[in-house]
């Protein structure tokens, strides 16, 4: 589950502005990266059942280009958005952050119309706060990142899109 200390990583390329809600990542009762009016956005929910706490980041959405957005979460809740490896926003009082155990929905989630306009590619989910330099280094890494010949401790999931085809995709 990534509900404490978590840093979850994406290169997208809007088809669009994102006039409307588009989930990029989205643990329903949890959590979503996903943009709107034309910005990057983060919720949460501080418990299941309750409202999005919803935070605009201000940082633009290119359209028809591709784009790295992470956001890397401490276990005392503190927030880094990043966009092409660097900070462009923060959240200082996320503590209260709910711990799902929902499935993960990448570019959106069963019932949810909030569907991403565009391509999504190379998702990484860590259950680990990356530093701004690990997520600098990450975003031009493919596959999992190997240390000494091991790959990294705390990389639970990484999904590459390089099936070719179908609906399913496999963890590296």
């Amino acid at each position: 589950s990534l509900s404490t200390a978590l840093t979850i990583e994406a290169w997208v390329k809007p088809d669009t502005s994102c006039t409307g809600a588009q989930n990029v990542v989205i643990q329903e009762s949890g959590y979503s990266i996903y943009c709107l009016s034309g910005v990057w956005r983060i919720r949460f929910k501080t418990s299941s059942g309750a409202a999005w706490t919803d935070y605009s980041t201000a940082f633009p959405v290119l359209s028809s280009q591709w784009q790295h957005i992470a956001l890397s979460r401490t276990s005392g809740g503190l927030i880094t958005f990043y966009v092409n490896g660097q900070s462009v926003y923060t959240v200082t009082n996320a503590s209260a952050w709910n711990p799902s155990t929902e499935i993960l929905g990448i570019g959106g989630y069963t019932g949810v119309t909030e569907l991403f306009d565009g391509q999504i590619d190379d998702i990484k989910l860590w259950t680990s706060t990356r530093s701004a330099n690990e997520i600098a280094v990450d975003m031009h890494t493919y596959g999992p990142i190997l240390t000494n010949g091991s790959a990294t401790p705390n990389l639970v999931a990484y999904y590459d899109f390089n099936e070719g085809s179908g609906t399913t995709v496999s963890n590296r």
